[in-house]
């Protein structure tokens, strides 16, 4: 499969729905490197980082920071006070 041809079957997993933006040209070249024709794309919030994993290769694990949407510069500052409350270290 060649990153420019649609998808055409995927799973989902999880309990909530939720919009993410990513820079695209980022995310092309993680697919153009990955060696599978399957890949892992594991979201745990809009906010905070994905990770993508190719299944022929455990060693292949690439983090992306999604974009943050105006809207929700104000949720994104609220969730760092969050983590900053609740790790001394961070």
């Amino acid at each position: 499969s060649k990153v420019d041809e649609p998808i055409e079957k995927f799973e989902a997993k999880g309990a909530e729905n939720f919009e993410i933006l990513v820079n695209p040209g980022y995310l092309l070249t993680v697919l153009d490197n990955i060696l599978s024709e399957k890949v892992e794309v594991r979201f745990f919030s809009n906010l905070k980082p994905f990770l993508v994993l190719d299944s022929k290769d455990p060693n292949y694990i690439y983090l992306q920071i999604p974009l943050v949407m105006p809207k929700e510069v104000e949720m994104a500052k609220q969730v760092m006070q969050e983590l900053t409350s609740q790790s001394p270290d961070f």
